[in-house]
């Protein structure tokens, strides 16, 4: 009851900031992987509605920075739309437990200098088979890698889910998709897909916000689950300053 009173709370002080379209259009494509210009469609968007699904993406404050943090950095008005970012983490701050305004400053400091897009994810200019990593000390091997994920999910689940992730158009299962799935190796998916996200909380939002977005959402669910637990381990640990 709680937690409803204080989305209510957000909800109201929301509706009243003179970037409230702007804010529509952040949550949106953050929850949809697609960007919305239409004025008449954005006045229907509940915007209860498109926090309860930012914050279902979103299980942490930072979580929730790279979620807005990283559509941002895809627009040409990154000034502007960074201050209303700022505005709904603030507000959404609230919701969190534990969270404290110290806490939202550090969330920023960690995460508005992510390099990565979000839609789609920033490619790599060449692929190095063999990447080794200061923190922790585990050098990154691409077999070991595929067999663990092959061990726990289908290989193609895991294939479009990826593929869908890094190249920023989620899959239709067209011809033309199936096509350009065909020359993609899982090996090579899964070095750009970690390549392209910095920390463990940007890899487990890009994936679980693209497997939200594809049909069948349960068996990409569990795709995303095998392959955040599989890459894991190559990410050095955040640690406290």
């Amino acid at each position: 009851m709680e937690a409803n009173s204080t989305l209510d709370q957000v909800v109201q002080n929301l509706e009243h900031h003179e970037n409230l379209t702007r804010m529509k259009k952040l949550i949106y494509c953050a929850c949809k992987k697609a960007w919305e210009n239409d004025p008449e469609m954005l006045a229907q968007l509940s915007l209860k509605d498109l926090l309860k699904e930012l914050l279902d993406l979103s299980p942490t404050i930072e979580h929730l920075t790279v979620a807005l943090n990283s559509v941002v950095k895809q627009l040409n008005k990154q000034a502007e739309y960074s201050l209303v970012a700022n505005a709904i983490i603030s507000e959404l701050g609230k919701i969190y437990p534990d969270t404290e305004e110290s806490t939202l400053v550090k969330s920023n400091r960690l995460y508005n200098t992510v390099s990565t897009a979000y839609y789609p994810l920033q490619k790599p200019t060449s692929i190095e088979p063999e990447l080794q990593l200061n923190e922790p000390k585990r050098q990154y091997d691409p077999f070991d890698l595929r067999q663990e994920i092959m061990k726990y999910t289908n290989p193609l689940l895991a294939k479009i889910l990826v593929f869908s992730t890094v190249d920023g158009k989620l899959f239709d299962f067209s011809q033309q998709d199936w096509l350009a799935i065909k020359n993609q190796e899982l090996d090579d998916l899964i070095l750009r897909l970690f390549r392209a996200c910095e920390t463990i909380t940007e890899l487990e939002f890009q994936l679980n916000s693209t497997a939200k977005c594809l049909e069948d959402k349960a068996q990409f669910n569990q795709a995303a689950s095998v392959i955040i637990r599989a890459l894991k381990p190559f990410y050095p640990s955040l640690k406290a300053s």
